[in-house]
């Protein structure tokens, strides 16, 4: 039974499934997806399974891969890969074939790139096609298989290298030892673990095993959705987020760390996990004198310090969690020596942790 698909402009999707094949094509009408469908279920099964589906329009493809990618990555990736097919529809009319992209009109759409735009955007809508095309050829039904990816057939761009501001650790330290409560053991938790901001926005209580040592991640950054890695925590984060555990602002929250401002222009996020603190770490900064970074360079300076420290790129790689490792045996090879390791990497002589420290940090006062 055709069904109207959301967003795309009123069109019809056909579909028929026998044995281990699909079909499926976008037409503008219930009644020529239905009739596409009846056809479809009359032809011999022999007939059905060899014959090629209906090809297939560039078009048809951008739906599909976008479809894909909006239910398996986050919000950021999945605009970048809207903005990869609006440009790339620029300069192809979206009724082409896949065999009719060349790689010659790929390249030359990709240096009008880079020279309206930059060639890092360049690069980055060329990985976007890249990935998009080889989806393609391993779930759509009747892609053409015997032409190479005319995307991948073309060279990158050149780019302009802007290096990620990595702060000193003194620069750290200045934020680390001026800020309080929260503030500083989420701080403390950037640098430990190197985990993306959204990893320690989302993180709950439950994602901390204080029993055996260690922190539960979750992240978009794969090709599955959300997953998650179990790293070691480091004797010190371990025993600052039991003290934060239980002398938090809000008890009975699930979540590790919760917006504690309550001036009028957070008053509606008051209690609320994190999605965002823009301008938190910039005024910080500006309190310090130090220059200013963000806290995805926290991650840069954790894998930064690790490395002046000679551990191993296999170490760093753990940290850093760039490969997937979903199994327990996978988990305990990766993280062999992890423990140690970062403890003597951010061990910090003569300071004491706050979960050492005699009373409740002060907080924000909440009215």
């Amino acid at each position: 039974m055709p069904y109207k698909e959301k967003n795309r402009n009123g069109q019809w999707r056909g579909k028929v499934m026998r044995k281990s094949m699909t079909k499926t094509r976008l037409f503008k009408t219930k009644a020529e997806a239905t009739a596409w469908e009846v056809m479809q279920r009359k032809l011999p099964l022999d007939k059905f399974l060899s014959e090629t589906p209906m090809g297939y329009s560039i078009a048809e493809w951008a739906e599909a891969y976008l479809d894909h990618a909006l239910k398996s990555y986050g919000k950021k990736t999945y605009q970048e890969k809207v903005k990869a097919f609006r440009e790339f529809f620029v300069s192809f009319d979206p009724k082409l074939k896949p065999e009719d992209v060349h790689p010659g009109s790929a390249l030359e759409h990709f240096q009008n790139q880079a020279g309206g735009r930059s060639g890092n955007a360049a690069n980055k809508d060329r990985k976007n096609l890249i990935a998009a095309w080889n989806w393609a050829r391993r779930y759509m039904n009747g892609w053409p298989r015997d032409i190479e990816n005319p995307f991948a057939e073309t060279e990158t761009q050149e780019e302009k290298a802007f290096p990620r501001y990595i702060p000193s650790e003194k620069d750290f330290y200045a934020i680390y030892d001026q800020v309080e409560g929260q503030d500083r053991i989420m701080l403390l938790s950037y640098l430990h673990t190197g985990a993306r901001r959204s990893e320690i926005f989302r993180l709950k209580w439950e994602d901390v095993d204080f029993e055996n040592g260690r922190i539960r991640l979750w992240t978009r950054k794969r090709k599955k959705g959300l997953e998650f890695d179990w790293i070691t925590m480091t004797k010190e984060l371990q025993a600052n987020l039991k003290w934060w555990h239980e002398n938090r602002t809000f008890p009975d929250a699930e979540q590790v760390f919760l917006c504690e401002d309550n001036t009028p222009f957070c008053a509606e996020y008051y209690g609320q996990p994190f999605k965002e603190r823009r301008h938190w770490l910039r005024r910080e900064c500006e309190r310090a004198g130090v220059r200013p970074f963000g806290i995805h360079a926290i991650r840069h300076l954790s894998a930064s310090k690790l490395d002046d420290g000679g551990y191993p790129l296999k170490v760093i790689q753990s940290l850093l969690r760039h490969k997937s490792a979903n199994t327990t045996d996978k988990y305990l090879h990766r993280l062999r020596g992890m423990r140690e390791a970062l403890d003597k990497a951010f061990k910090r002589e003569s300071r004491p942790a706050l979960w050492q420290m005699h009373g409740r940090p002060k907080l924000r006062a909440v009215k």
